[in-house]
This record gives structure tokens, sequence and C-alpha cells, in this order.
């Protein structure tokens, strides 16, 4: 990754700046008004990938052939070094991400579902006041696709606010826990031949292959299993009996592995079909994940149930039309900073509502090699600002559960057992060394600041209109989707 060093004459400087300066200018062009750009507005595709680990794509330094196009895709785009989801589990994390706003409990509404005896249980679904992604595009001229398969996206869910073209896709095989990318890919096709031609599009789609379980093609599982064993999946800690052994373990990651594979297959026939739409404009496809899955790392298995950076730390590749290539971004990126980065893409000015800032600034100036090494100094000198702005910090949220990070520290936090871990985002990326009682003060005022900053958000404006949605209750999801639920290991 090029920098450009703090030491050097003036001259040097004086380059760099201009350099920086210029890859603004050129990025500002990009997302200026589209009236006069002589390029028309560019065709949008968010891709999510769900469940898929940052640590297990070839971009990111893993050692196996995971995700060759996606690693060809970020040389020929840009790729987020430090992106992190709101979220351990999909509706927080998709919420954020398709809202743009912070807070799930704030985004959403009441919902009653059945439970596996048959009577309901409260649950929650996005609430219409939101201003979603789809909707601000929509109104701004773009045609707009969905092709949902995780069930906290069924009918019900709300998530199809704003999309004029979507549909929740039901797995076809009995038995299966969710719709296939093959299934997606028809259902893709089917829906794009109804796209408005004369507008650009924005699609979001979700594939679940990389779920568990884990059912990678034959042909892949050929390839990349190696071990015998059984899946001893469960969202949670195991404990006894139900701890997976070594070979139990490896042939659960190894499965894994190859779903991504699958998965990555899967986005590059996407992309093909995309662009055999042959709509003369440009495509810009973001690829990203809610969350990752947990193999013991922490002594759990799936996700959900832990704040720790194997679960919170996502991949995040943007690339096509006029963004640079082979440029990777460090510091913070933010599943709520994607919809900000979008519309400034889209060259549509950025709602109120979006509690994310654009990446687009970033970008440039890392094309020009003028932002900072991310390691920064020894751990041991790291000083976490009590008035950090709010855009350098990822708040994460599920339950009682709590995550902040800052550009070097991550707080994992636990508010019922009044449990916090800190770690060094940068030098332990699996998080290995709680450095609480070492980084005592740290500790204490990333706790400070995760306080401060759930009770702004609780007092904002936000926590009114949430409160107005409070007042009506969504439909019961039906019984076909609980079931699913629970064969994804979302609900016993």
């Amino acid at each position: 990754m090029r920098t450009v060093r703090t030491k050097g004459t003036a001259a040097a400087r004086g380059i760099a700046v201009l350099a920086g300066l210029l890859a603004l200018v050129a990025v500002a062009a990009v997302v200026g008004s589209r009236a006069s750009a002589r390029r028309p507005p560019p065709d949008v595709v968010v891709v999510l990938i769900d469940a898929l680990r940052r640590d297990h794509v070839g971009r990111y330094g893993y050692h196996l052939p995971t995700t060759p196009f996606l690693d060809a895709l970020a040389r020929r785009g840009v790729t987020f070094d430090d992106a992190w989801s709101h979220a351990p589990q999909t509706f927080n994390a998709t919420a954020s991400l398709l809202v743009g706003g912070l807070f799930p409990p704030l985004l959403t509404r009441p919902v009653a579902s059945p439970d596996a005896s048959g009577a309901t249980s409260s649950g929650r679904a996005l609430a219409p006041q939101n201003e979603t992604l789809a909707e601000v595009l929509s109104a701004s001229g773009y045609d707009t696709l969905a092709v949902f398969t995780n069930p906290h996206h069924d009918d019900g869910s709300g998530f199809a606010q704003g999309f004029r073209l979507w549909r929740y896709l039901e797995p076809a095989t009995p038995g299966r826990a969710y719709a296939t990318a093959a299934e997606v890919a028809r259902t893709f096709d089917a829906l794009a031949a109804e796209l408005d031609p004369e507008r650009p599009f924005f699609a979001y789609v979700h594939y679940m292959d990389v779920h568990n379980p884990y059912t990678p093609p034959p042909e892949l599982a050929a390839e990349f299993v190696r071990t015998s064993g059984v899946d001893r999946y469960m969202n949670g800690r195991p404990e006894g009996d139900e701890v997976p052994s070594d070979d139990d373990l490896r042939f659960m990651i190894e499965s894994y592995d190859a779903c991504i594979r699958h998965a990555d297959d899967s986005v590059r026939a996407l992309l093909a079909a995309i662009e055999s739409l042959a709509r003369g404009r440009d495509t810009i496809l973001v690829v990203t994940a809610d969350h990752g899955d947990e193999f013991m790392d922490h002594g759990g298995l799936g996700h959900g149930h832990s704040m720790y950076q194997e679960l919170l730390r996502v991949p995040l590749i943007v690339a096509g039309g006029e963004l640079p290539a082979d440029v990777r971004v460090p510091g913070l990126a933010r599943g709520i900073d994607v919809p900000a980065t979008i519309v400034a893409l889209a060259g549509v000015a950025t709602p109120a509502s979006f509690e994310g800032r654009s990446l687009l600034p970033r970008i440039a100036a890392a094309a020009a090699g003028d932002l900072p090494d991310a390691t920064g100094p020894e751990i041991e000198r790291v000083r976490v600002r009590l008035d950090a702005p709010e855009n350098e910090l990822s708040f994460a949220w599920n339950a009682h559960l709590r995550g902040l990070t800052s550009e070097r520290l991550h707080l994992a936090a636990d508010v019922n057992l009044r449990a916090f871990e800190l770690y060094d985002v940068q030098n332990d990326p699996r998080g290995q060394e709680d450095l609480s009682r070492t980084l005592a003060r740290s500790t204490r005022r990333m706790r400070r600041l995760l306080e401060d900053y759930e009770r702004r958000l609780v007092d904002s404006e936000i926590h009114a209109r949430a409160l107005e949605r409070a007042g009506s209750v969504a439909p019961a999801v039906d019984a076909r989707t609980a079931d699913q639920l629970r064969a994804l290991g979302y609900a016993e």
C-alpha cells in the first residue's frame, strides 16, 4: 500500500498534498451533477454474502483459493481493510446497511412470530417510517430490485420497502434451510428483465450459501474438504458432548471454505449476467457481508452470541465505474457508511436520515497515497479520546451485547454480565489477547464512550420516532418461515 512519509522535503510534502487534492477533485467529478456529466448514472449492485468471514477471503490474506473472483474484483477496485458490521447477526446488520441508521432498536417495530409449539413470540420488523437506501435512489430516478433469501427478510419483514421489483425466496428443495445461488440467479434474471431500460437500477442480492448448514456442491467439497467429521454447528458456546472434536471442527471449516468458493463463483456469474444486459451504463459492484461465523475462536460456534472480531469485521470491496483500481483504504469503514457512499456514487444528495459518511474522500486520499499507516503508535501509547467524533467509532448492538471500535481498539461488552474485553484490532486481529487489564485506562474510556454513545442515540430525535413505531405490531411470519429460522439456528 502506498503511503506518504511524514518526513521529507517541503517540496515532497507539497507534491503529496497536490496529488491528494487532484485525487479528491477526480472523485468529486464522479459524484458531481449528473445533469452535466457525460456519463449516465451507474447501475449499482450490492451483493451481501451471509456469514462470510473477512479472514477467509484471499484479498484479506487467506491462504486457500476461496475467493479468486473477489480477489480479482478487488484488484480492479477498492478494498476497505477495516470494515465493521453493526451486529453479529443478519437482521440488525442489514437494517443498518439498508437504512443507514445505527441503532437497530430504533429502526424497527414489534412483530409477532410463531414458536415451535405454535404460540406467538415477539420479534421485530423494519418500520415503514424509515427512509431506506432503495427509497432514496428510487426518488432520484433509479429503478430498484432485490432478491432476499434470509428468513429475516421475509415478506412481512419490511426490508422490501423502496424496491419496485423484489422477491423473498423460500428454499425450493424440501428440507433445505435456504434458497441456493442457482435459485437466486434465476430470480435475478427474471426480475432484471422487468427493469426499466431508460433508468439506472439499484439491486440488492443476498446469498445464503456460506451460512450453515454448510452444503457445498460435490465438486467443491472434493476440492476443499479433506477431513472426515460431523457438522456440530450451533449458535453459542458448546459444552460437554456438544464440543466438536478437532476433526469435526476441521471438517466444518473445510466445508465452510468450499461454500465460500461456491458463493465466489456465483458472484462472478451474477456480474456476467448484469454485463450481458448491455444497458450502456457503468456498473458499481459492492460486495460485503452481514457478519462472520465463529469456529471456536473464542469458545463458540455460529454467530449472534458475541462481539468478537471474527463476527463483526467484514469484507468490503467496491469496484466499477470511475473508481480507481487496486486501492486499499485503511481506517474504519462501517455498514452505515455504505448507503452514503452509494448515493454519492450515484450523484444523489445524502438524506439527513443517513447517519453514515461517504467513503469517497477516503478512497481519493488512499489513491493519492495520502493516508497514514493504520498501525500507528505502540499499543501502550494509544489514548482514547472521550470527545472522539462519531465517525471515528463503529457501534455494534445485539440484545445485551455491545461493541465499540476505534481506529485501533475494539471493546466487546456483555452489559448483563458487566463483562468488558479490549483488543488491539491492528496487531491482534484474531482477538486472542484481552488488554482490558493491561490498558485499564483505555478500557474505562471506551466504556464511557460506549455508555455516552448509546445514551445519545436513545435520547435523540430518532428515539421519538421509534416510540411512534412501537404502537403497531406487524403480522406474524408464517409457519414455513418460522421453520426456516429454526433450520438456520435462529430459533429453538
